[in-house]
């Protein structure tokens, strides 16, 4: 099985992605900036990294011993300029850490919001 990285795991895809990937026997890592968010998440199988993604050593440290990266980080519609700077954090990361697959699981929100 794959260790797998979530990036944005406290968020509402990345809690329902987890106990998907538990259940098919993956060990996980649980990656974001709020360390009792991440807290909710423990389990067996499941280790837990605070990282705050904008910091390209944070980002390379949640990525390195992982075989694959689950993005799914979620903003409000206020902060949605920084995405494209956390992708390439993420990105870079995941290149540094020899990580790769990278899956982008998103919503539409990032373009602009709902009508």
């Amino acid at each position: 099985m794959m260790k797998i990285a979530i990036f944005g795991a406290a968020g509402a895809i990345g809690r329902v992605a987890l106990p998907e990937l538990l259940n098919r026997g993956h060990n996980v890592r649980v990656v974001g900036r709020d360390v009792k968010k991440l807290d909710t998440l423990a389990a067996p199988g499941v280790e837990i990294a605070a990282a705050d993604l904008a910091d390209p050593a944070e980002a390379r440290r949640a990525a390195n011993g992982v075989d694959a990266i689950l993005y799914c980080v979620g903003l409000p519609y206020h902060q949605f300029a920084r995405h494209p700077a956390l992708m390439r954090c993420t990105v870079e990361a995941a290149q540094a850490a020899g990580v790769r697959q990278l899956l982008l699981i998103s919503t539409v929100y990032p373009y602009g919001r709902a009508q």
